[in-house]
């Protein structure tokens, strides 16, 4: 009798061995983290700040307080949190940083909103002891002054928290232009009038005097002296005005003057009946104390003024 074999056979789908994982897979796999600051990084690179309200208030020879306004934008879809940080202020003149920084300033912390979001310094208290420093806050100064467009640069290093991710270090080095008070085109005096009975040294000038700014800068200057000088008989006078805080907007002070009344009438021109009057700032008091930086920002701008000698003498 012949026998059978009652075999079961089951058959089954095998799937194919997959692909070797390449290295660069495993790599990025396994060092992940990495390109996340990588990309923190970059996105901290491509973004950029506008100063929309920067106040320099109560100086000192060696210190003023820094109130300021920052956006920043963005150009990721993340929106990470900036921890605070202490970087670095540099000017720069002619696209390079000064050797030395003028001061360092701490930083609030900031979570970051595409396309842009606000953060504030208020009352920041800017240290410049060394004669380094000083010399270049002076000539900071300088460029504020003279100058339509000036350029600051904020060099540090924080960290950066996106959501449940560890922190991540990233450098800051961002330079930001903003405009200055261009020279103060546009000065001017009216309601000029002569105190033919002031004593001698006493003020027998006086005036309203217009400063444009065209920036959003806010400057202390405190009690600022001017000299007034023609081509004719050299310096024919001195002015002051009082208080003098350089805000967004067109500024008016009043402004008392001791002159020289021959040296005046020695550099009157006929034809016009004008004198034109060069001046240029001389000293900055603050609270009691000269404030040298900018002292010396004053001698690289000069103001002209057109007196109208009948025109005063009618008004006086």
């Amino acid at each position: 009798m012949e026998k059978k074999n009652n075999l079961q056979y089951a058959e089954a789908e095998v799937a194919p061995p997959g692909p070797v994982a390449s290295p660069l897979k495993r790599h990025v796999v396994r060092y992940w983290w990495m390109y996340l600051t990588i990309m923190a990084q970059l996105n901290i690179d491509r973004a950029y700040l506008q100063f929309t309200d920067i106040r320099f208030i109560v100086p000192t020879p060696s210190s003023i307080t820094l109130t300021q306004t920052v956006l920043l934008y963005t150009k990721t879809r993340f929106t990470p949190t900036l921890k605070p940080f202490v970087a670095s202020i540099y000017a720069v003149h002619n696209g390079s940083y000064s050797k030395v920084p003028m001061t360092t300033a701490r930083f609030p912390e900031v979570h970051a909103i595409h396309p842009v979001s606000m953060t504030h310094l208020t009352n920041t208290f800017l240290n410049f002891s060394s004669d380094a420093e000083r010399e270049e806050v002076a000539r900071f100064a300088t460029q504020v002054l003279t100058q339509d467009r000036v350029t600051t640069a904020l060099v540090g290093r924080g960290s950066l928290q996106l959501g449940a991710l560890p922190l991540m270090t990233v450098n800051y080095n961002k330079t930001t232009t903003f405009q200055g008070l261009n020279g103060l085109k546009g000065f001017g005096v009216s309601n000029v009038k002569l105190d033919v009975k002031a004593e001698p040294g006493q003020p027998n000038l006086s005036g309203m005097a217009s400063f444009p700014n065209p920036s959003v800068l806010t400057f202390d200057m405190g009690n600022v002296t001017f000299t007034l000088s023609t081509a004719a008989a050299g310096v024919v006078g001195q002015s002051y005005i009082e208080n003098m805080t350089i805000r967004p907007g067109v500024n008016i002070f009043p402004i008392h003057s001791v002159i020289d009344s021959t040296k005046i009438m020695q550099s009157l021109d006929p034809g016009s009946d004008t004198v034109q009057i060069i001046i240029m700032g001389n000293t900055a008091v603050y609270h009691g104390q000269s404030l040298t930086y900018t002292e010396k920002s004053f001698a690289f701008n000069k103001l002209s003024l057109a007196l109208n000698v009948s025109s005063v003498l009618a008004n006086s």
